[in-house]
């Protein structure tokens, strides 16, 4: 089984929190990590929105070596779903600067027991809100906030 949670990260996890809910103005700093002779940059195209999402899939334990046809591989269906991630990025239009992160947080608990939970942190960020709710919807399948 998969579960899906939401998670938010920097300034929108303050604002989730409302932290800047009696706040008119918030002048904020942040590092560009991009060659630049500028003194100042403002602004940065490819990562003026994001969503970010946990899942955590979950298998069926079973010893590697003595019994693994009696184990579900949550590893294996992770490694599936990053695979299909990676074969949709061609779909990306370049002028929507669409980014997609994804990192393994927890692959399992012993090398010699097949993995039953598996955890997949992921982030899409893109250069407008258009951009960014059109990869929620991925071949007509649509994802949850």
């Amino acid at each position: 089984s998969v579960r899906l949670h939401c998670r938010c990260s920097g300034k929108s996890e303050l604002i989730c929190l409302g932290e800047f809910d009696d706040i008119d103005l918030a002048l904020t700093t942040h590092v560009h990590m991009v060659d630049s002779a500028a003194d100042l940059l403002v602004g940065n195209n490819c990562s003026t929105g994001s969503f970010t999402k946990t899942v955590r899939l979950v298998g069926k334990a079973a010893h590697a070596a003595a019994a693994p046809h009696n184990g579900v591989n949550a590893l294996s269906a992770a490694a599936l779903g990053l695979s299909a991630i990676g074969l949709i990025r061609e779909g990306f239009r370049e002028r929507d600067c669409v980014r997609v992160h994804t990192n393994i947080t927890h692959g399992g608990d012993a090398i010699n027991v097949v993995p039953a939970n598996v955890t997949v942190e992921g982030m899409v960020r893109a250069a407008n809100l258009d951009a960014l709710e059109s990869r929620r919807t991925v071949h007509g399948i649509r994802h949850s906030r």
